[in-house]
C-alpha cells in the first residue's frame, strides 16, 4: 500500500500524554517546571491547547494554578465550555487518570516528539505544493533548509544545567587544552602579538573580517589559510565568490614563493623581462610544497544554499570523514553571497541578516570557525580615523552574530599597495571571549601579505637586521 492510499492521515499526536501533561499540572503545580518550554501548538486537540495556555497565562500572573484559577481564566475568554461536559466536569476527570505526577517531564517529551514530526509534516506539505506551484527551485531549498534548521532547534531539549553537574566536564576539556602532546583546539592566525593576547580561533565561532576595499582583506584571510594548513595542519577551505579560481591560487602562490603579486599576473619581472629560470623554481618548489598542505578553493559564484551545502559536505569529507576535529571555513565575502528570496524579505539587509544567521548555525553544526569577510560603509571615508563596529555595512544582524569582529587597516593607499610596504594594524572591535585592542602587523605589499612586526627585518638566514642593539629594546640609529 503506497502512502496515498493509507487511510489513516491523521497527523502524528498523543492524546493520552497531553491530558497527562495537564492533568499532573494542575494536580502538583510545581510539575509545570518540568514540562520544560511546551507552547500550546504543541498540543494536538485544540481544547488541549486552550487549558495550556490558560495554564500558562495564570502561571504567568503569579496565581496558583489549580482547577479552580484555571477555569477562571477558561471563563474570561469564554471558552470554558469547549470542554467535553464543561471544564468543572472534564478538568477532574484527566485529573484522576494521571498515574504520577513524577513522570510529567516523559510526556512532555512525547508531546513534544509528535510536535516535531507534525512540524516537518507541514513543511513538507508547503514544499511540495510549491514545486507543484512553479515556485524556483532556489526559493524552496531555502525555504526547506531553513524550515529543518528551526525543527532542529525546536526539538532540542537543552535548557539550564545546575553548575555542579557540568563542572566535571569544562574542567576535563580545561585539562586536555592543556596537554602539550595534544594539538590545539585554536586555529593560529600567523600574526604572533594577536595569537598571543586573544589566543587564536575558536570552533564554532563566526569571526567577521571587515575593512575598506584595498585595504587588505583578502590577504589577511589567505595569510591566515595557508598559516593554519601549513603551520597547524588544518583543513581550511576558502570560499571565494571575489575573485576567480587563477587569482585566487596566484595570490596564495606569491605569499608562499615571496615571487611579487605583479609578476606573476604579467608574466613580467620589474625590468619587463619575461619570469626566468630562478622564478619559475621557486613557484615550482613552493607549489610542491602547497600540494602537500589541507588547503581547498572554491571560487564558484555560490548563493546561500550552495554555500551552505558546499561547507557541509567538504566538511563531511575532509575534517568528520578522517576523524578530524577541527576545520577552518573562510568566505570572501559577505555582501557577496546571493539568496535564494523567499517573498518576506523585502530588502538586502533583511538578506543579509539572513546570511549572517545561518553562518552562525552552521559553524555551531560543523563545530568550526567560519571567517566571514565584510566590507565597511563609506561613513568611514568621511570620518576618517579608526573603523568603528558602527561602519559595518548592514551592520546590526552581522555585529550581533560575530563572536570576533575584527577590522584590517594599513597606512598606505590602494595606489601604492602594489610598491609600499608599510605597517598595518588589527582592530578587534569585538570579542565574546576575550580582550579588544589594536595589534600591529606589518604589510609586505610585493607578495601582499600582512606579517608581524617583527618578520619583516630578517634576512634569509632569519637574523635581524636591525643590529645588536635591537635586543636592549633600541632602534637601530
Amino acid at each position: 500500500m503506497t502512502e496515498d492510499q493509507n487511510p489513516d492521515r491523521t497527523p502524528p499526536h498523543d492524546l493520552a500524554a497531553e491530558r497527562a501533561v495537564i492533568g499532573c499540572t494542575l494536580l502538583e503545580p510545581r510539575a509545570l517546571l518540568d514540562a520544560g518550554e511546551l507552547q500550546p501548538d504543541d498540543f494536538f486537540l485544540p481544547q488541549h491547547r486552550e487549558a495550556w495556555d490558560a495554564i500558562q497565562a495564570v502561571a504567568a500572573q503569579h496565581k496558583p494554578v489549580d482547577i479552580l484559577t484555571v477555569g477562571a481564566e477558561l471563563q474570561t475568554r469564554g471558552c470554558d465550555g469547549r470542554f467535553e461536559g464543561g471544564w468543572g466536569v472534564w478538568a477532574p476527570t484527566i485529573s484522576a487518570y494521571v498515574p504520577t505526577v513524577h513522570n510529567l517531564a516523559h510526556y512532555a517529551n512525547i508531546i513534544r516528539e509528535k510536535s516535531s514530526l507534525r512540524r516537518m509534516i507541514a513543511l513538507c506539505s508547503d514544499v511540495l505544493c510549491r514545486c507543484y506551484g512553479g515556485a524556483a527551485a532556489g526559493e524552496v531549498v531555502a525555504e526547506a533548509r531553513d524550515g529543518m534548521a528551526e525543527i532542529e532547534a525546536f526539538s532540542e531539549q537543552a535548557g539550564p544545567v545546575k553548575i555542579a553537574d557540568s563542572l566535571g566536564v569544562a574542567l576535563e576539556v580545561i585539562t586536555q587544552r592543556s596537554d602539550p602532546t595534544k594539538p590545539s583546539r585554536l586555529v593560529k592566525t600567523g600574526i604572533e602579538v594577536f595569537d598571543r593576547v586573544i589566543g587564536g580561533l575558536a570552533e564554532e565561532e563566526v569571526i567577521i573580517v571587515a575593512g575598506r576595499p584595498g585595504k587588505g582583506k583578502t590577504s589577511y584571510a589567505n595569510g591566515v589559510a595557508m598559516h593554519a594548513a601549513e603551520h597547524q595542519g588544518i583543513p581550511t577551505c576558502v570560499i571565494s565568490i571575489e575573485m576567480s579560481q587563477q587569482q585566487e591560487i596566484e595570490r596564495l602562490l606569491s605569499m608562499e614563493s615571496g615571487v611579487p603579486a605583479a609578476y606573476l599576473r604579467s608574466g613580467r619581472d620589474g625590468t619587463g623581462n619575461p619570469l626566468g629560470i630562478e622564478y619559475h623554481r621557486k613557484l615550482l618548489d613552493a607549489g610542491g610544497r602547497m600540494s602537500l598542505i589541507p588547503l581547498w578553493v572554491d571560487s564558484r559564484p555560490l548563493t546561500l544554499g550552495q554555500l551552505i551545502n558546499t561547507i557541509r559536505r567538504w566538511h563531511a569529507r575532509e575534517v568528520a570523514g578522517k576523524g578530524l576535529h577541527l576545520g577552518l571555513v573562510i568566505i570572501d565575502y559577505i555582501q557577496l553571497i546571493g539568496v535564494e528570496t523567499k517573498g518576506r524579505e523585502s530588502s538586502r539587509e533583511q538578506q543579509v541578516a539572513r546570511i549572517s544567521k545561518s553562518m552562525k548555525w552552521l559553524a555551531k553544526q560543523i563545530h568550526c570557525p567560519i571567517m566571514v569577510l565584510c566590507q565597511l560603509n563609506r561613513e568611514i571615508e568621511k570620518r576618517g580615523g579608526d573603523p568603528r563596529l558602527s561602519d559595518l555595512r548592514e551592520s546590526g544582524a552581522i555585529e550581533q552574530d560575530a563572536d570576533i569582529v575584527l577590522f584590517v587597516d594599513r597606512d598606505s593607499t590602494e595606489e601604492d599597495a602594489v610598491n609600499v610596504d608599510c605597517n598595518g594594524n588589527l582592530i578587534v572591535g569585538k570579542n565574546r571571549n576575550g580582550p579588544i585592542g589594536k595589534f600591529g602587523t606589518w604589510w609586505k605589499a610585493q607578495t601582499m601579505r600582512f606579517v608581524s612586526r617583527d618578520e619583516h627585518h630578517l634576512d634569509d638566514q632569519g637574523q635581524d637586521t636591525r643590529g645588536p642593539h635591537w635586543a636592549e629594546g633600541r632602534e637601530p640609529q
